[in-house]
């Protein structure tokens, strides 16, 4: 008798897991007993090995396939989908595509579509950095017509400015909009 009791509330108590959803508290069974509904043996629901929940098959959670936590396609760790990081800029830099090339004694200045930065307050042009690249002279004049003056990459005389910057209507090398 006791042994029917008994047999009775064992399946009694295997239904009542099953509609539980075998203790994962859903509806469905953990097959490999790592806390969630599917048989990858990680600890999530997304199909792959890695245990987050992006669904692809690296260990972080940008939802793209490299392992560098941005959302960019790539492993540079920067937001684009390029394998370059943003550049480091000595002086002169890209100001209006990158907002924070400038240096702290710079300021950034644009001619309406290009931009630049552009050295403040030098006296001559010995306070001016030496480009990292190209022909053009540095000049310590006023361009922003306040009498303090700046340092500027001069592209007057034909000059080749820095690589990835043209020379603009002003005769002074700048950065275009990428």
């Amino acid at each position: 008798m006791y042994a029917r009791w008994i047999l009775a509330l064992f399946i009694l108590v295997a239904a009542a897991a099953g509609a539980c959803g075998g203790g994962d508290g859903g509806g469905a069974a953990d097959a490999d007993a790592d806390g969630d509904t599917d048989a990858d043996g990680d600890a999530d629901t997304d199909g792959d090995t890695d245990g987050d929940t992006d669904g692809d098959t690296d260990v972080d959670t940008d939802a793209d396939t490299d392992a560098d936590a941005d959302a960019g396609a790539d492993t540079d760790g920067d937001t684009d989908a390029d394998t370059d990081s943003e550049p480091m800029w000595d002086h002169y830099g890209d100001c209006g595509n990158y907002p924070d090339a400038c240096q702290d004694d710079e300021g950034c200045f644009s001619d309406g579509t290009n931009t630049v930065c552009a050295q403040l307050d030098c006296g001559s042009e010995t306070d001016c950095a030496a480009p990292t690249s190209g022909t053009a002279a540095p000049i310590c004049v006023s361009m922003t017509g306040d009498d303090v003056n700046e340092c500027w990459l001069s592209c007057a005389s034909g000059e080749t400015c820095p690589d990835g910057m043209l020379c603009d209507d002003y005769d002074i090398c700048m950065w275009p909009p990428l």
